[in-house]
């Protein structure tokens, strides 16, 4: 197996320091579209409305001693730690600082056209929108931010839901048999994989009001790559994964020992939920551009959304001496500049015959699932289309999510039952590791490679006898992703050893 390498000549916007590597648009990509106005304390997509208006408690409400505060006894939080093991170690704690740091200082500078010495120098849309997936109070209007709640970062509620209709009851021996009725009142019940994906991908992928445009990542910020079992492995828990995969002392069913197996395949569903409802408001706006003004700059607005499409449609070498096939690189079709929409949520391991059909409870649902997605891609990849198309993929796309919403949670209750021993465990290892032998693109490898890695931590769980023969696979493979220091972005950045990422994550374990 060999993957085209980029060579010298090319230029690409890949930052692989985020989550193990890690997105408005006529023509110029120096301008965007507004976002809708964030509404205080809106239920995220995916996860009921609270029946009575639920409000943000503060980390104060969770992090006393007595609750989630207490002394942290392991490498891996404790029962009662989990407040102080996320101050101390989660990066989320530090989402709101690094907003004053200097590189998001001179993104900062760049967008705006003139130096912006402090985050709160920004345009207030501007903070608005870097708010929105930096702080829990993000999505609160501006006159109820308070500096205390913004400096608290990313913090238990953006995950767990707003906790005034659930916090008390939180605190009584019967919250076991409360947690499902509480989501009525905010509460997200994360033991879910879908659920816990949703709570990602809001930031990591977007929707309506979070998001990250070209405009932002040529400034610096990283390219939104969201895959679910990197994320979990790259954090340092404040859960106990053995529970979860044995079962939950809350009453939830276990996730068995394709735990991370079934957490790759239920986030690959929810992040095509994601992708396909941002790029549905997406549309949704750009089809009332007459007279509106830019979110964070004043002129014209852009069309279409460069970051949804291939970087490589366009960063990519120009030297024949290469040795890249241009005709097969990147799976794009056509020459050079040839756009291929979605190329990281919507890859070759989703196709009809792929590892997510091998996995899905019905696979007649699945393949039409696909067959859609396909026809969304198809539609986008021509770039420009008339309004009254364009309001047509939208409404096919925000269906469409739908239907991968509900494949998700098929996925995460089903998946056990189908995918429980060492051989069908094997057996989507097999259909994954088929896929990379037929996928040139370098973001189908990567999912390819996160996949097989997901898989294999399955095989170790279950300590089956395969799980050593493959990492020296997919250590050649790793190999073949890595790019150049100096292709990295931003600059200087060197690229993480894929390998050694993930054999630190196992150690945690």
């Amino acid at each position: 197996m060999s993957l085209p390498r980029p060579g010298i000549g090319t230029i690409i916007v890949v930052f692989l320091g985020t989550a193990w590597l890690a997105s408005d648009g006529r023509q110029s990509q120096g301008n965007q579209d507004p976002l809708p106005t964030p509404v205080a304390n809106a239920a995220p997509e995916g996860v009921a409305a609270p029946t009575a208006k639920a409000y943000l408690v503060g980390v104060s409400g969770c992090s006393s001693y007595p609750c989630h505060g207490g002394q942290r006894r392991s490498a891996i939080a404790a029962v009662g730690s989990e407040y102080l093991y996320w101050s101390l170690y989660d990066p989320h704690a530090r989402a709101y600082h690094v907003l004053e740091e200097e590189t998001s200082l001179r993104m900062l500078s760049i967008l705006v056209g003139e130096m912006v010495g402090r985050f709160s120098e920004a345009p207030d849309s501007l903070q608005t929108l870097c708010l929105a997936c930096h702080t829990t109070a993000g999505d609160l209007a501006p006159a109820a931010r308070g500096e205390t709640v913004l400096a608290d970062g990313v913090s238990c509620e953006s995950c767990h839901g707003p906790a005034s209709g659930w916090l008390a009851a939180h605190t009584q021996r019967s919250w076991h048999g409360l947690r499902r009725a509480a989501a009525a009142n905010g509460f997200v019940n994360t033991d879910r994989l879908n659920e816990r994906a949703g709570q990602c991908a809001r930031c990591h992928v977007g929707d309506a009001t979070h998001q990250v445009n070209h405009d932002m990542i040529a400034a610096g910020h990283p390219r939104l790559n969201f895959e679910l079992s990197s994320f979990m492995a790259r954090l340092p828990r404040h859960w106990d994964r053995d529970e979860q995969i044995s079962g939950s002392i809350y009453g939830e069913p276990a996730h068995g020992q394709a735990y991370e197996a079934k957490a790759y395949l239920v986030g690959q569903c929810v992040a095509a939920s994601y992708a396909l409802k941002l790029l549905s408001s997406r549309i949704e706006r750009e089809l009332q551009r007459p007279g509106v003004a830019a979110a964070f700059m004043p002129g014209q607005h852009v069309w279409p959304e460069l970051s949804e499409y291939s970087c490589y449609a366009c960063h990519r070498d120009l030297e024949a001496s290469s040795g890249i096939d241009d005709a097969r690189a990147s799976r794009i079709p056509g020459p050079i500049g040839s756009l291929r929409w979605g190329s990281w949520y919507v890859h070759g391991l989703l196709d009809a015959d792929g590892p997510l059909a091998f996995a899905a409870a019905d696979g007649g649902r699945w393949n039409s699932a696909v067959s859609e997605l396909q026809q969304v891609r198809e539609a986008m990849d021509r770039f420009y289309l008339p309004d009254e198309q364009l309001a047509a993929v939208a409404q096919q796309a925000r269906q469409l999510a739908g239907e991968f919403d509900r494949l998700a949670v098929e996925l995460d209750t089903q998946f056990t039952t189908r995918v429980a021993d060492q051989a069908a465990v094997n057996a989507l290892y097999d259909k994954v590791k088929l896929a990379v032998s037929q996928t040139l693109s370098w973001d189908d490898a990567c999912q390819a490679y996160l996949a097989l890695r997901a898989i294999n931590r399955s095989l170790d769980d279950m300590r089956a006898p395969r799980a050593d023969a493959h990492r020296q696979q997919l250590r050649l493979l790793a190999d073949e992703l890595r790019l150049k220091p100096e292709l990295n972005s931003p600059q200087g950045k060197s690229a993480i050893s894929l390998q050694e990422f993930f054999d630190a994550s196992r150690d945690r374990r």
